[in-house]
């Protein structure tokens, strides 16, 4: 065999290895911007859509919920908002014939900016094409750098689970950032109050849960909004909220550990099928 040919054939046999070995990868490698694409284009099959930042990546398991409350999936990115454009990619995320619940987690950082180009990785993703989200998911992600960290665990669920301990230093960085948010207008709310009458209209049951945090985190969060005002305003819009006891632990000040992770997503998904079944009668 000459040499052109033997090259040929160590690079094709290389091309075959390499792309086989993408099209095989884990998906608990691939990068953050592989998983929200796949939530972005997910196809209407739930009964639970849990939306909101990464405290629903980081706080409830699907896994533990599915079973209790209906088949439950999380459509949540890193600093997410709920803006119109986010609020309105809920619905298609349900199945049409399913319970049509959606649980929105709620804290001042999703609203402190609810400008469409202040939604960063969402506005990402839904400025692309459906062309170029293919593209991303089948073919660039596939060859992105893995996602190996030990700490940061991405089940097939959904859950990102955080395996480190809880951390001082993570725990000053968290709030410092919280501090620099700014108040939530009271337009702000309004406008998201009109989103949640809109989906009750559609017949979507639209609750709302404020997640634990450290009682530092909470503190600072209640310097950027009136909650209490907050809650009766979307209440009035059809908002049913949810109150979960219990002390959680966190890792940085607003993420759970596994373990408080697991006991807040059982009680979560009890709370939901009582609400459910109040619903019924």
């Amino acid at each position: 065999m000459g040499i052109n040919k033997r090259l040929f054939f160590t690079l094709a046999l290389s091309s075959v290895f390499i792309l086989t070995a993408a099209a095989l990868r884990p998906e608990r490698t691939m990068s953050e911007d592989y998983v929200y694409i796949m939530r972005y284009d997910k196809k209407p099959n739930c009964d639970v859509l849990v939306a909101g930042n990464s405290r629903v990546d980081c706080d409830l398991i699907p896994e533990i919920m599915s079973p209790i409350c209906g088949k439950t999936y999380l459509f949540a990115m890193n600093a997410a908002k709920l803006t119109p454009d986010f609020m309105g990619k809920i619905p298609e995320k349900l199945n049409p014939e399913g319970k049509k619940i959606i649980l929105l987690a709620i804290s001042p950082s999703e609203f402190y900016m609810r400008k469409n180009n202040n939604n960063k990785h969402f506005c990402r993703i839904h400025n692309m094409t459906p062309f170029r989200r293919k593209a991303e998911m089948h073919v660039f992600q596939r060859f992105s750098v893995p996602d190996l960290d030990p700490t940061k665990i991405r089940h097939g669920d959904g859950y990102h689970e955080l395996r480190y301990a809880p951390n001082p230093n993570a725990h000053n960085k968290e709030l410092k950032n919280y501090r620099g948010f700014l108040p939530v207008p009271d337009a702000v709310i309004i406008g998201f109050a009109d989103d949640v009458r809109n989906l009750v209209n559609e017949g979507y049951t639209v609750l709302g849960c404020r997640f634990p945090t450290c009682p530092e985190m909470k503190k600072v969060e209640d310097e950027k909004w009136d909650y209490s005002a907050f809650r009766r305003i979307t209440a009035d819009a059809g908002m049913i909220w949810i109150d979960i006891d219990g002390e959680y632990e966190t890792v940085d000040a607003s993420h759970m550990t596994p373990d408080s992770a697991r006991r807040f997503s059982k009680k979560m998904a009890y709370k939901i099928k009582e609400i459910e079944n109040s619903k019924a009668r």
